[in-house]
């Protein structure tokens, strides 16, 4: 992104059919689109707080956290230099906006890199022009983006492993986000693997000659599965209870049971709150 400055935030939206609309900074407008002042959703998706009490409790409980889907409301002008390119633009932002499918709104800065959040169209558009916007050759849109997923994204850290002599694998994964996460682990090997990290004490069923299986540690969506089976009915309801805390480095021990050629790679997905 060199034609970014040190101190300019560069801002676009990358449709389902591919095309990239710069929005706000360096280039903004080439596509005919621009992005107005005032965005609503970017300073975190919403939440609320769940407590419990008993009776004649003084105050509640503090249970946890329900994070809700993020709608982005946000004005954006659509120009041509003539009314012909108008319509050309007009109708390629609208077609790219859609209800059954998602494209991208993503950010760039020197300071955070890329950072970006998956979308579909969450309303239908509010036109803001009192007049003919093709002989004005300028349209104006309030747009809701929707986000089911509430967190921006940056590229994922990996770290792999192989054996030789050693029988125990110390990964430190980085969580360089702002949220709390779970990796995602895939296992090569003749043999078990013990997982361990926080209150985490998780074995695997020994694995089969050219068997690959991916564990999803995430609690709400766990899974362990292999390119031959389904690994998750033989952990008999064992799941993972601690995240990778936000914003430190987490030491994962795996531990080679019974067996040799083990292989590890794990994936830390890079979460946040914000864009920038």
């Amino acid at each position: 992104m060199s034609f970014i400055r040190a101190d300019g935030t560069y801002a676009d939206y990358v449709g389902p059919s591919g095309r990239v609309y710069p929005l706000a900074g360096p280039k903004q407008g080439s596509m005919g689109i621009q992005m107005l002042e005032g965005p609503e959703g970017l300073l975190g998706p919403p939440g609320t707080v769940l407590t419990d009490g008993a009776a004649r409790q003084r105050g509640k409980d503090f249970v946890g956290v329900t994070v809700d889907p993020v709608e982005l409301d946000i004005d954006f002008d659509v120009w041509g230099k003539t009314a012909h390119d108008w319509a050309v633009v007009n109708r390629m932002w609208l077609d790219d906006w859609r209800f059954d499918k998602q494209g991208w709104i993503r950010f760039y800065t020197s300071d955070f890199g890329w950072r970006w959040i998956r979308v579909r169209k969450g309303k239908d558009h509010r036109g803001a022009s009192r007049k003919d916007s093709r002989l004005l050759k300028v349209a104006r849109y309030s747009q809701v983006a929707l986000a089911e997923f509430p967190y921006w994204r940056s590229a994922d850290y990996e770290a792999t492993w192989t054996q030789t002599a050693n029988t125990v694998a110390r990964l430190k994964l980085w969580n360089g986000g702002d949220v709390d996460v779970w990796p995602q682990i895939t296992l090569k090997g003749q043999c078990a693997f013990r997982i361990k990290w926080g209150v985490n004490n998780y074995e695997t069923p020994v694995l089969a000659a050219g068997e690959t299986a991916v564990i999803s540690a995430e609690p709400f969506e766990q899974s362990i599965r292999s390119n031959q089976r389904n690994l998750l009915p033989a952990l008999k309801g064992k799941y993972f209870q601690d995240a990778l805390e936000a914003g430190k480095v987490t030491e994962v021990t795996i531990d080679i049971v019974s067996g040799t050629g083990a292989q590890i790679q794990a994936r830390v997905p890079q979460l946040f709150e914000r864009p920038m």
